[in-house]
């Protein structure tokens, strides 16, 4: 049990400093966050005003994440609710990655090898979160 407790907890230090850099980088906006999504993710962005305030809309949801990882973190017992909330988050994210996946590659003009090992690490930080994730203590 404490190894899967420090397991799950450097998973969640990774899930909440990843979502705190992508919150931090959208509210600063700019090259800063497009060179990020370039290094992060592959792609290419050409900023618009209007994507501007929806990268700022998608860093707030960024900033709750990291929030709500670092209670995860906190106590991973006690806050399973969150963790499992995390794994149906990056389930989504790598599912619509790949349902998507021609549209991104042409309109991001990322590789398709890339997408795919971007939704992969989707999946397998889901997959590791859900192995290790504690088992609650019955009442």
């Amino acid at each position: 049990m404490k190894n899967s407790i420090k397991v799950i907890r450097a998973l969640l230090v990774i899930f909440t400093l990843i979502n705190f850099v992508m919150a931090i980088l959208a509210f600063i906006g700019g090259d800063v966050a497009t060179k990020f999504i370039t290094l992060f993710y592959g792609a290419t962005v050409a900023l618009t005003p209007q994507l501007t305030h929806l990268i700022r809309m998608f860093g707030a949801m960024n900033l709750a994440f990291a929030f709500l990882g670092l209670l995860a973190y906190l106590d991973p017992v006690k806050n399973g609710a969150i963790i499992d909330g995390a794994i149906c988050l990056l389930l989504v994210r790598g599912v619509e990655m790949l349902v998507f996946s021609k549209n991104i590659i042409n309109y991001f003009d990322v590789s398709q090898f890339r997408l795919l090992q971007n939704a992969a690490s989707f999946f397998i930080m889901a997959i590791l979160l859900f192995i290790f994730k504690p088992k609650a203590k019955a009442a």
